[in-house]
């Protein structure tokens, strides 16, 4: 018989710190209400779920945006690559409709170096005669010029 009456006493006690904890959680509550603060972890965790859903919603998450990321840039150079090669068609078909005969660019040629004219072989070979009589008006390094480009 003690025992079991010790057994009520202990059944009671667990049952009086419950409710005094979920009176001090109301109590905190309507603290928190009256001053605008209206959040308890308990609440939380109900309304959004356990820390393992959240981190494998915002797991889940992350892999969708990269992949987002990914395929949004892919499509962006795919879209910027047709939009060149429709250009660039464009723009070669004005350019041979222009030109009677289209060339090749490889046939085309671009001159290495100039060739010397008859006036600037002339005037090469009096800077270089002055030069050498000594009345030239030109530096030693001209006349050595010309000297060179006049043989």
């Amino acid at each position: 018989m003690t025992k079991s009456h010790e057994e009520k006493l202990k059944a009671v006690k667990v049952a009086e710190d419950k409710k005094n904890a979920e009176i001090k959680a109301l109590k905190k509550e309507l603290d928190g209400m009256k001053s605008g603060v209206i959040s308890t972890v308990s609440e939380i965790e109900s309304v959004e779920g356990s820390t393992e859903e959240i981190s494998a919603k915002l797991a889940a998450y992350q892999q969708f945006m990269s992949q987002y990321i990914v395929r949004a840039q892919e499509e962006k150079y795919k879209a910027v690559k047709a939009a060149e090669d429709v250009i660039s068609k464009k723009y070669e078909g004005k350019l041979n409709a222009f030109m009677l005969n289209p060339v090749d660019a490889s046939s085309l040629t671009v001159p290495g170096e100039a060739k010397s004219s008859e006036t600037y072989d002339k005037r090469s070979a009096t800077v270089a005669a002055s030069g050498e009589a000594g009345k030239s008006r030109w530096g030693v390094e001209e006349v050595q010029r010309m000297a060179s480009s006049a043989k």
